[in-house]
């Protein structure tokens, strides 16, 4: 693995903000077993003391660029991110590129490059899918006070659903939220993740879900935890989907932690097999301070 710092300095943006969720369960026909992961972190880059990118291979086919940063201090003119790239198909030696400019290490791109070709060819090894592919449960969203979603055109399925629940939040007391302009923040956000491209995007929740629909090769979803003074939590889950004879379903936690505030955390993952993925990010003094941001194939 190998790991490389860019320490930048100046630069500072006002605001960020996002919340929204839809959650669901697996269904109780599904035999679904809890599977351990076998992954290797290909290289970490450092942009700043708070902005970190990973490029990861996971067993099976899976590979992940995963990012954190701070939107106060991390969305700088002229730095890229890869929240706001346009990932979808993109090799990982590509996004690297991208992300590092001119400071791009050949090595990496390397390194990269032959994870990329792994799993190229493994694409053209992958059994094709079923057709007829079962039908996943319906998302709802917790703890909403108002949504912001995407123009119905944009939004591909009606299972895509905006509801009203009450999320259950820790005992934590809330510090006093500073004068903020809430409503450029949410603009903002909108403006960076909410595009012609985004399946769901909503905002000003206590808690947002997306997830469980089966077949996309490309999952890109990034939790926001927008106070200046509660943590969110963040899950990312994924289900395998086994092929003849065996047909089980392996569910596996990726990513399962707490989000500092005013950050932002970015999952982008590409797969050649069979999967479906949630992610959940939710409040952890139940303020409608949270979002979340989904673009997939």
């Amino acid at each position: 693995m190998k790991n490389v710092n860019w320490m930048m300095t100046g630069g500072l943006l006002a605001a960020t903000g996002l919340l929204v969720g839809c959650e669901t369960e697996p269904a109780a026909s599904e035999e679904v077993k809890e599977a351990l992961e076998q992954r290797s972190l290909l290289t970490s880059v450092s942009l700043s003391e708070t902005h970190k990118v990973d490029f990861w291979e996971y067993e099976g086919g899976d590979l992940l660029v995963k990012e954190s940063l701070n939107v106060d201090r991390d969305f700088v003119e002229g730095r890229a991110t890869l929240a706001t790239l346009d990932t979808n198909g993109k090799p990982m030696a590509d996004i690297y590129k991208n992300l590092a400019g001119g400071r791009a290490d050949s090595g990496i791109v390397g390194l990269l490059g032959a994870a990329d070709l792994r799993n190229l060819q493994r694409k053209q090894l992958a059994v094709p899918r079923a057709t007829d592919l079962p039908a996943e449960e319906v998302p709802s969203v917790q703890g909403q006070t108002s949504v912001g979603l995407v123009t119905a055109s944009q939004l591909p399925s009606p299972r895509q659903i905006v509801g009203n629940g009450v999320e259950k939040v820790s005992s934590a007391v809330a510090c006093a939220e500073p004068a903020w302009d809430w409503q450029g923040d949410v603009g903002w956000f909108k403006n960076n993740f909410c595009g012609a491209s985004s399946k769901f995007c909503a905002t000003e929740v206590s808690a947002a879900s997306y997830g469980w629909f089966r077949g996309p090769t490309n999952f890109k979803a990034t939790g926001f935890a927008q106070s200046h003074c509660s943590a969110a939590h963040w899950l990312f889950q994924r289900k395998s989907y086994g092929g003849f004879p065996f047909y089980g379903i392996a569910l596996a936690t990726l990513d399962n932690r707490d989000l500092a505030p005013r950050t932002l955390d970015t999952e982008h993952w590409t797969t050649t097999g069979d999967r479906s993925w949630f992610a959940k990010v939710n409040s952890l003094t139940g303020n409608n301070r949270v979002g979340l941001a989904v673009i997939h194939n």
